[in-house]
């Protein structure tokens, strides 16, 4: 039926071809569909069902299911368990009863706002612990795998660059494509996209076939983050060369093209900071291996440009970068 609704531009269509239920409107057929029909309310009435209710208390209005919802304990201790879950990249039946409980207070006594019981969370000794040395402790979060949408922010932040892919406008000028229903859909980011992108290669959901992220890195996500790393890093060496003042991300106060090893190496330290979170001097060891990727890169063919895309390449494949 959706399929057939987008083929006849979203008019009141369904798979015979006859109309359908007379309070129904053309959009229900289209994305974003509705999942809720207001008309649809008394329909319990015609098949003979149960009446509107919450576990046996009748209601009146969905504004009233929302309210017992919300004032269900059973609500809020699995809003509790799931939030520290996902925020530890554990699995939400390693959450303790104990802890439940006292999120669960945090989140009760700020009126079931998420916001304060997330920022309990992230300063809670179980979210900044790597390790515990006492089972009786809640379990220490650990380390942290990047996750998709936090990586295509992260570069976006120090680089300016999604990952987009433009469709094929040729294809594209026909109303039907390769088949019935299919349409060209615009600029698709690569990183945070089900269908089209990366995402569940990178460790993500698709909500279909893959409904639990991977908190471990692969080697599909091994792949994903070197070629996103590399275009990210070509963007930003090449499009600099055009900016200037505070346009600029990573080459603030530095010529890109200079090539004196003193000013390199002061502008790797500097790099160091910006995208590792190290305070390192021009003279410190991890500057010496990434100036020897630079300068290596460099004598192959005196390119500045290709020496710096290669060197951010790497530093944002460093492990700090994909672990947190």
């Amino acid at each position: 039926t959706v399929v057939k609704g987008y083929n006849e531009d979203c008019r009141n269509y369904n798979i015979s071809g006859e109309s359908p239920v007379d309070t129904y409107t053309p959009g229900q057929y289209c994305y974003p569909l509705e999942h809720y029909t207001v008309s649809d309310e008394t329909q319990w009435e015609h098949w003979d069902l149960r009446g509107p209710g919450y576990y046996g208390t009748p209601l009146d209005h969905i504004g009233d299911l929302g309210a017992y919802i919300r004032d269900d304990p059973r609500f809020g201790q699995c809003m509790a368990r799931s939030m520290y879950a996902y925020m530890t990249q554990s699995d939400r039946e390693s959450v303790s009863p104990a802890l439940v409980a006292e999120l669960y207070d945090v989140l009760r006594d700020n009126g079931m706002r998420a916001k304060p019981m997330i920022r309990h969370i992230a300063l809670s000794d179980s979210f900044r612990a790597v390790s515990r040395h006492d089972a009786a402790l809640p379990a220490a979060a650990g380390l942290q795998t990047i996750r998709p949408e936090q990586l295509a922010r992260t570069l976006h932040d120090l680089t300016g660059f999604r990952w987009l892919a433009s469709p094929d406008t040729d294809n594209c000028a026909s109303e039907r494509v390769n088949g019935e229903g299919t349409r060209c859909w615009g600029e698709v980011d690569l990183a945070t996209s089900d269908r089209f992108g990366f995402r569940a290669m990178s460790g993500g959901v698709n909500g279909y076939y893959i409904t639990a992220p991977t908190h471990t890195m692969t080697p599909p996500k091994e792949l994903v983050m070197e070629r996103y790393a590399f275009e990210a890093a070509t963007y930003v060496t090449r499009h600099e060369l055009e900016l200037e003042g505070s346009t600029l991300r990573l080459f603030h106060d530095f010529d890109v093209q200079a090539t004196d090893g003193a000013s390199v190496r002061e502008h790797i330290a500097r790099l160091h900071h910006r995208i590792l979170g190290e305070r390192v001097t021009a003279s410190s060891p991890e500057v010496d291996a990434t100036y020897a990727l630079w300068h290596t890169r460099f004598a192959r063919d005196r390119d500045a440009i290709a020496a710096w895309t290669l060197t951010l390449a790497a530093l944002f494949q460093d492990p700090r970068m994909s672990f947190y």
